[in-house]
């Protein structure tokens, strides 16, 4: 396996500071300071690792003014959430039947398991299961353009929803996983499509009532 190389590392430790929900929009980015909390010993990994992490639409690099962690309105994250509307349902109509059991088995045991065990859930675990669960339900396409796009997506909208919302009740969103499952293991796509654009939409609905 080869072996990760610093630029790698920094950009992966830069990108799960920034998606970890404790850094604000628009805040400032040292990288000396960074290279030192992350223990590089020069900022050149920091730097080639920023450059990628603008590429992700994560950080702002302004010349002679510094580098930010970017920001994001409620309108781009809901302007999100149309283009999922679009997109999900359509290729799932396409694949559904082409999404391998094993799966469908992975993500209905951890469902049922957070069903039994709420105690266990927690925010950011959460939405990173939310994010893999639906590019797992895409992945048959084989589209690797659209997994991209989509997958920033996603990014975008979780790091918005840790930021703004204190409290979330995953109850109802764990139901309508697995209601999207049943469908899939029943082999039934009308019924499938159906509940994945119920979810989508209610997801949508449950931040808006959050921030109002």
């Amino acid at each position: 396996m080869r072996k990760e190389t610093l630029a790698e590392k920094a950009y992966r430790y830069i990108k799960e500071w920034i998606l970890s929900g404790d850094v604000e929009f628009g805040a400032i980015i040292d990288q000396q300071e960074l290279a030192g909390r992350f223990g590089f010993s020069s900022i050149t990994p920091v730097r080639e690792a920023l450059i990628l992490l603008q590429k992700d639409n994560l950080v702002d690099i302004i010349p002679r003014k510094g580098i930010f962690v970017s920001r994001m309105s409620l309108e781009e994250v809901i302007d999100n959430f149309q283009i999922r509307e679009i997109i999900e349902p359509t290729v799932l109509q396409e694949i559904a039947l082409d999404i391998p059991g094993e799966v469908l088995q992975k993500y209905r045991d951890l469902y049922e398991d957070w069903s039994a065990h709420p105690e266990k859930l927690e925010m950011k675990s959460y939405l990173q299961a939310d994010s893999d669960f639906h590019l797992a339900l895409l992945a048959p396409l084989g589209n690797s353009s659209l997994g991209r796009i989509l997958e920033t997506i996603y990014v975008e909208n979780t790091r918005y929803r840790l930021l703004s919302l204190k409290q979330r009740n995953f109850g109802g969103s764990i139901n309508e996983h697995l209601q999207i499952l049943d469908a899939l293991e029943a082999r039934d796509v009308t019924l499938a499509v159906t509940s994945l654009k119920e979810h989508i939409q209610k997801s949508k609905i449950a931040l808006l009532m959050n921030k109002s």
